[in-house]
């Protein structure tokens, strides 16, 4: 698993979801919130050209697993496909990470049932138990992206906005991101806030983003 750069990689997995359809259980490990999220809107974008389905949403370290695995048993009135998505996934406890894999909970054929656990660590500081619960699940964890991607994203965003901005602005937020991804996104928003109307105030805007990211999430909350 971990050995499929197609799976292990966000960027490319997004390509390959464009063109294929999604699998039925992912494991989601990258500290970019805006590239899980994304995945997920694929999927369930996937899913509603052909299905009406349910979401349902848990938290590893508040996990009943009795209630989850009624959930996955259970038929539903309304629909029968289930989207299932486990935030903060690591944080499943030792106890019901050991029933997981003892009882094949997550390792048995899980029909019209979509499940995405996730996580913001690295795939590093994850246990082999942890790995060993999710055999058979599709684990991206590779988040990097390069300048060039990043700024083309950026340019896509301010498009979408529809901000009349100079040429070069993409490739600044890339720069100040620093290949950071939500970083970059979070300018753009930003920017879209202040809605800059000439070079010299696109300049003046820009130049107010340090590189340090925590600065820009507060001042998003502040201008918000």
């Amino acid at each position: 698993m971990l050995k499929d750069d197609r799976a292990s990689s966000y960027i490319e997995h997004l390509s390959y979801l464009t063109e294929n359809e999604p699998f039925n259980k992912y494991l989601l490990l990258s500290e970019s919130s805006y590239l899980k999220t994304l995945i997920k809107a694929r999927i369930k974008k996937k899913l509603n050209e052909k299905y009406a389905f349910e979401s349902f949403t848990f938290f590893g370290d508040e996990l009943d697993l009795d209630s989850f695995n009624d959930l996955l048993d259970q038929n539903l009135f309304f629909s029968s496909v289930k989207f299932i998505n486990v935030k903060r996934a690591s944080l499943i406890s030792k106890t019901n990470l050991r029933k997981i894999i003892s009882s094949n909970l997550l390792t048995r054929e899980l029909p019209d049932i979509y499940l995405v656990f996730e996580d913001d660590i690295p795939i590093e500081n994850i246990s082999k138990d942890f790995i060993k619960a999710f055999s058979g699940f599709k684990i991206l964890s590779n988040d990097s992206m390069s300048k060039s991607q990043i700024a083309s994203w950026v340019e896509a965003r301010l498009r979408s906005f529809k901000l009349d901005f100079p040429k070069d602005v993409p490739k600044t937020i890339a720069s100040l991101a620093e290949n950071n991804i939500d970083y970059a996104m979070q300018i753009a928003d930003r920017l879209y806030l202040l809605s800059p109307k000439n070079v010299s105030e696109w300049k003046e805007a820009l130049s107010t983003f340090p590189k340090e990211q925590t600065a820009i999430i507060f001042a998003l909350s502040d201008a918000l």
